[in-house]
């Protein structure tokens, strides 16, 4: 369980609306997902709807909020305003003052805000089974990672998935990491080169460093490139494209997460998704990457990054005031520890 804060445009009730992420401020400085933190980070956000128009307005009276369209926010609004003249008996007469007992009511607490900030509790994740954001991904990962955006590639253009026969290699063969798969195709595509004596003098050795060049992504930059795709068969150079097209400079001890989801995003985008953020969120759920906690902005303490639909439909909402939040950035300044969750305390708010 990740207890934590988040802000957003609108109230969250029930389920969240996984396709109206991003349809706030537009801030996704680590991908396409839902952000939390600590209260003085979401406070950060929670004041960027200030003038964003297409916020929700609500009131904030004491621990009580109150929506825009409600009888409440109307009455307070027009107090605020002075189009009505304040009276304290007659607005008692409107509104519970429950939460603020028998204190005097004073106009000045009535702060109206655009958008709204939650507390909310996410079950079935801890934060230390989350990745960061700067951690190296293993080798592991990365090969699994890189099969699936091949697989993505073949069935969203409408192809059959590689037959591995039809490339020369056995009908099972099911490479597990891209790196053997590379190596097996080049050299089926090598024999078929040289079965039908295609490069003529061209030594073996060249040939392969023309083959790296070209699936790093570095086309035009080896003499003997175009030599080497000439005498390759059709079959091998639509699967090198297709291999190209996915990233392949991710490498082992080098690649971070935050590389994974800059490349995932960028593999969506260049392949003109109609949703590219949403479908990109949706293929980190899939490799396993179902958040990751990052560096928040402004030095306000660390921000998860949450890119997996069910764990935020699992998720607890509960809007809270903005005195509420005060009190919790507070409460966390001046190290009061036993009033704020501990794992919030320690990985999610302001050192």
């Amino acid at each position: 369980m990740i207890n934590c804060y988040t802000a957003s445009p609108i109230e969250i009730k029930g389920e969240v609306d996984f396709s109206r992420v991003g349809t706030g401020t537009g801030i996704a400085r680590h991908g396409f997902g839902m952000y939390f933190g600590g209260p003085a980070l979401v406070n950060h956000y929670f004041n960027s709807y200030r003038n964003y128009n297409e916020a929700e307005k609500q009131a904030h009276l004491g621990e009580q909020v109150f929506r825009e369209g409600s009888d409440e926010y109307a009455i307070l609004e027009k107090l605020k305003s002075g189009e009505i003249p304040f009276e304290p008996s007659d607005f008692e007469h409107h509104i519970s003052l429950h939460e603020l007992g028998d204190s005097e009511f004073d106009l000045d607490s009535v702060i109206l805000r655009s958008g709204a900030v939650h507390s909310a509790s996410i079950p079935n994740i801890d934060l230390k089974d989350v990745s960061g954001w700067d951690d190296h991904v293993s080798q592991h990962q990365l090969d699994e990672i890189q099969m699936a955006l091949l697989k993505n590639y073949y069935s969203e253009f409408g192809l059959p998935e590689l037959n591995y026969e039809e490339l020369d290699l056995s009908d099972d063969y099911k490479p597990e990491e891209i790196e053997n798969l590379l190596a097996d195709l080049y050299y089926a595509a090598y024999e078929d080169g040289v079965e039908n004596d295609q490069w003529g003098g061209i030594s073996e050795e060249l040939l392969s460093d023309a083959w790296d060049f070209i699936i790093t992504g570095d086309e035009g930059c080896h003499e003997f490139e175009q030599d080497f795709l000439d005498g390759v068969s059709e079959k091998f150079k639509t699967t090198a494209m297709a291999l190209i097209s996915v990233g392949l400079q991710l490498t082992e001890g080098e690649t971070t997460y935050g590389d994974i989801v800059h490349s995932v995003n960028n593999h969506f985008e260049v392949r003109g998704s109609s949703s590219p953020g949403l479908d990109a969120a949706r293929f980190l759920s899939k490799v396993e990457i179902p958040a990751l906690l990052a560096d928040g902005i402004s030095r306000l303490g660390k921000e998860l990054v949450v890119y997996d639909e069910e764990l935020l439909n699992s998720a607890k909402f509960t809007v809270i005031s903005e005195s509420e939040l005060a009190r919790s950035i507070e409460d966390m300044s001046i190290g009061r520890e036993d009033q704020i969750d501990e794992e919030l305390t320690h990985s999610l708010a302001p050192r």
